[in-house]
């Protein structure tokens, strides 16, 4: 059985372009992986970022209802008796009211464990009321990885030793063109974190 990693954070943190990076970069180095959208309501696939087509994005959206839901979590369970790793692509909630909503409490049925994205100034708050909800409403769930997402800082940074993670330039304007840095940080990410199955 794979593993289903879920990519969680408030709104507007990079999450699409991460999950959309690491995946590139797990392909690029042929693990069995596969990338899911979470988020049906507002999807940012690759068609989306490798286009920015945002006539088309908006012409997707659409209200959560309990059928998409059902078919991501059923996605999910699937995917993961035919891949080692499912990446999915999750919705960013409604902080700081609710973020973990109940659509995506029941899509979380279905992650094993999630790497959490919070925004630079705001991120100690933004990862305290993360895992507290996680923990009432998702306890299964793991978090394997805190990163800061920066748009403003010089480069980003993974430390596997501190697990320190700053990621700069998770913009959907460069996710065909990351900076190096990125990159790096995101490999270094997926060396420590998944072990390539033989």
């Amino acid at each position: 059985m794979g593993r289903v990693i879920g990519i969680l954070g408030d709104p507007n943190t990079g999450k699409s372009v991460f999950t959309y990076l690491l995946f590139k970069e797990m392909v690029k180095e042929g693990y069995s992986v596969f990338r899911q959208e979470g988020d049906p309501s507002a999807p940012t696939g690759p068609w989306y970022l490798e286009s920015l087509r945002h006539d088309l994005r908006k012409k997707t959206k659409s209200s959560w209802d309990e059928k998409k839901v059902e078919w991501v979590r059923d996605s999910l369970k699937n995917l993961r008796k035919v891949f080692d790793y499912v990446l999915v692509d999750l919705g960013g909630g409604v902080p700081p009211k609710e973020r973990v909503t109940r659509e995506l409490r029941e899509i979380l049925e279905s992650v094993d464990e999630v790497i959490l994205l919070c925004p630079a100034g705001r991120e100690r708050e933004c990862f305290i009321s993360w895992e507290r909800e996680l923990k009432e409403k998702a306890p299964h769930v793991k978090v394997i990885l805190k990163c800061t997402s920066d748009l403003y800082a010089e480069r980003s940074e993974f430390d596997p030793e501190t697990n320190k993670c700053v990621l700069v330039g998770l913009d959907r304007r460069l996710a065909t063109n990351p900076p190096e840095h990125l990159t790096e940080a995101i490999h270094k990410i997926k060396q420590t974190l998944f072990p390539k199955r033989r």
